[in-house]
């Protein structure tokens, strides 16, 4: 083992992002306890699910999923909200490898088909201040499982809307009016994408991202998601 990791973890232990608990191994994220306890939902297997439930008048989706139940008690929301707001990047890799090995094991064609993995966007001024995007991490993580190529070359979010936590319904879906552009539309003609973002709601987002998607000719769109939470 390298002395200056030795050293480093003697008085900086790595701790679990879920439960602050010290890790015995430097490589581990989070820990077998915190992983264990995840709320995982059963949309794997189910594709009639809360999810899809909130896109079916968009003829062009697929399916869509979450991977886990979110709520302000549970392990997944504190892993959100370390990977949000106090830098902890690594725990987006993780929960994408998660929910993609999760996903897979439940429905080992829940994946096939699907030529690229389009996180949601950040603005840039958003971007440049938490130094990430969550949801790219997230996608980067489900392509490190799946072997499917992350694309951030289409969606732009052109628009830095006000966050939409404490917002209603209709506020939320006032907020993110407008607020994403296509580039390259043509290239992603007779293909089949997979939109990732950390939580969903009411999906206003998405929904937000599907406007603009639905004048391409012969796409397809599923969604994953890493929470749901109620609205």
């Amino acid at each position: 083992m390298n002395p200056f990791r030795c050293i480093l973890d003697l008085f900086f232990p790595p701790v679990c992002a879920g439960c602050s608990k010290v890790l015995d191994d430097a490589g581990l994220i989070v820990c077998e306890q915190c992983r264990q306890s995840l709320s995982v939902t059963e949309h794997a297997t189910h594709t009639d699910n809360k999810v899809s439930g909130l896109f079916t008048d968009i003829k062009k989706i697929d399916k869509a999923a979450a991977f886990c139940h979110y709520d302000h008690e549970n392990t997944i929301y504190k892993l959100i909200h370390a990977l949000k707001y106090y830098n902890h990047p690594k725990v987006g890799i993780w929960l994408g490898r998660e929910a993609a090995n999760h996903f897979l094991s439940k429905s080992p064609r829940w994946f096939e088909g699907i030529d690229c993995i389009i996180p949601v966007p950040l603005h840039k001024k958003r971007l440049k201040s938490r130094k990430y995007n969550q949801a790219e991490l997230i996608a980067d993580g489900i392509s490190s499982v799946t072997g499917i190529p992350v694309d951030t070359r289409h969606l732009v979010r052109i628009v830095n809307n006000p966050t939409q936590t404490q917002r209603t319904p209709e506020e939320r879906r006032q907020n993110t009016q407008g607020i994403f552009t296509l580039q390259h539309a043509e290239e992603l003609r007779n293909r089949h994408i997979l939109l990732v973002d950390d939580i969903i709601t009411t999906g206003s987002t998405l929904r937000a991202v599907m406007a603009i998607l639905s004048p391409v000719k012969r796409l397809t769109v599923s969604i994953l998601t890493i929470a749901e939470a109620g609205n």
